[in-house]
């Protein structure tokens, strides 16, 4: 399957959604991409449509390694066996870093509206896609820290062992699409252009003024 583009994804995984029942739920979309999606998600379950965002820890040898992550409002989570022989000041700075990007990049969502309370709601997590999965398991795991009902990990496309490690973590995982000659997101994607953050806060803008 190959989707037009984002709002084509977001369409069909909506029509899958509709079939599971939900308490009060919430769609937290990763910017940038994830909001297109979530945007098509949140009004076909009249659910509230609000952002997630996270920062994956890296380890300062091994850049693709991620020793943990942080998002918004939350203290660091940190992988105890990829941090080993690391010493505290390295994981406390590389932490205040990546934390101060959330920051930054949260200061046009959170203008637009606040958090949304997630304390028992079941929270559909949504991003366009995943390739190796870090940045979702990391949502996952920080939006658990919120307390919610069920977290339920929705995607059009992602690789079958990434599948195999979100479904240990969320209570629920639904995907579209799962080859196993899985190279990138885009090339399941007829258009899959760049959103920047200004575009993506004009999505959430919309949605919020639509009363999703």
């Amino acid at each position: 399957m190959s989707f037009h583009d984002r709002a084509h994804a977001g369409r069909l995984l909506a029509e899958r959604l509709q079939g599971l029942h939900f308490n009060d739920p919430v769609v937290l979309a990763v910017p940038h991409g994830g909001l297109a999606v979530g945007a098509e998600i949140a009004p076909a379950l009249h659910a509230e449509l609000d952002v997630v965002l996270v920062r994956k820890l890296r380890h300062p040898l091994q850049s693709e390694l991620a020793i943990g992550a942080v998002g918004e409002g939350a203290s660091p989570i940190l992988n105890e066996r990829c941090c080993r022989g690391l010493d505290r000041h390295t994981v406390e700075c590389e932490a205040a870093r990546r934390a101060r990007e959330v920051e930054d990049r949260l200061a046009c969502y959170r203008a637009i509206r606040p958090a949304a309370n997630l304390s028992g709601r079941d929270v559909i997590l949504v991003d366009d896609g995943v390739a190796t999965g870090a940045t979702i398991e990391a949502a996952v795991e920080v939006v658990q820290r919120r307390r919610p009902g069920r977290v339920i990990v929705a995607l059009p496309v992602a690789p079958p062992d990434c599948l195999d490690r979100l479904g240990e973590l969320a209570d629920e995982v639904v995907c579209l699409e799962s080859p196993e000659d899985f190279g990138a997101v885009g090339q399941f994607y007829e258009r899959f252009e760049q959103i920047d953050d200004e575009q993506a806060c004009a999505m959430l803008r919309a949605a919020t003024s639509g009363g999703t």
